[in-house]
């Protein structure tokens, strides 16, 4: 249920305050596969490039500012993005990523 909550804090800034708390709840799975049967690394260069993406899919400025001061504050908040966005592709389903 959590993840429901998650995916509408990325939805909207009306959830800025309890975001910090959803990615506390997120549990990193270090031997996670990816669908292409790759096991995922947790390198800056795969992080970084979850946080791109992550910033131009949403387009809520509000959000993505929330989010980056989330992660500037405690790191581990982008490796839990880059996990969350790698395993469930529905945070950045339907949505346009500009280059």
């Amino acid at each position: 249920m959590w993840l429901v909550w998650l995916k509408l804090s990325f939805e909207s800034d009306k959830f800025n305050k309890i975001t910090s708390m959803l990615f506390d709840r997120i549990v990193v799975d270090e031997n996670f596969i990816t669908k292409e049967g790759i096991k995922y690394e947790y390198t800056d260069e795969n992080i970084n490039m979850s946080i791109s993406k992550f910033k131009h899919a949403y387009f809520c400025q509000k959000v993505v500012v929330n989010v980056h001061g989330l992660i500037k504050n405690n790191p581990e908040y982008a490796k839990k993005l880059s996990y969350l966005l790698e395993k469930y592709v529905v945070f950045l389903k339907n949505r346009q990523i500009l280059d």
